[in-house]
């Protein structure tokens, strides 16, 4: 996911879920984590291809 994505995350599972805040210095630790191990997947490519699409 993106950062924004993250942040979004985060704040919902502050929200809805009950997790405790973090600080602003542990937030961006945490985002910053998250953005580098799971960054935003690409598309593989394989399965079916609409010939139509792929000019």
């Amino acid at each position: 996911m993106s950062r924004r994505q993250w942040e979004e995350t985060l704040t919902l599972m502050n929200e809805k879920h009950g997790m405790p805040a973090l600080d602003a210095k542990d937030r961006e630790t945490v985002l910053g984590y998250l953005e580098v191990a799971f960054p935003p997947r690409t598309p593989a490519g394989g399965g079916w291809q609409n010939p139509f699409l792929n000019r």
